[in-house]
């Protein structure tokens, strides 16, 4: 069984090249693979500056699934709207909306 416990946290010291490293590691079809970097890097600034790295993983393992899928949603659509859509439907599984939570946003605060 391979280890990847600590790819994730390489990709954030390392950025770009790492992901594009750990899509070949999961499978991730070659013309998908650029596509997994753009927006493995915007998901991980994003959940770095607002969220947790909890949240950053679980986001990053949607974007490998939805890499996998054939055909690909990803091929179609702009960049920062599959990671906001990401964010968001991980995000709201994940109870953020709710005030009692220890990481809690609106809405509105998610979307900035």
């Amino acid at each position: 069984m391979l280890n990847l416990s600590g790819i994730h946290a390489q990709f954030r010291r390392f950025g770009c090249a790492i992901s594009v490293a750990y899509a070949a590691v999961m499978n991730i079809p070659i013309q998908m693979r650029p596509i997994y970097g753009e927006l493995a890097e915007i998901i991980s600034d994003y959940c770095g500056r607002f969220l947790s790295e909890d949240y950053r993983a679980l986001c990053l393992r949607l974007l490998e699934k939805l890499c996998r899928k054939r055909p690909s949603p990803l091929l179609n659509g702009r960049r920062n709207t599959w990671a906001a859509g990401i964010v968001y439907a991980i995000a709201a599984n994940n109870l953020i909306f709710d005030k009692s939570m220890p990481i809690h946003r609106t809405a509105d605060e998610l979307s900035c």
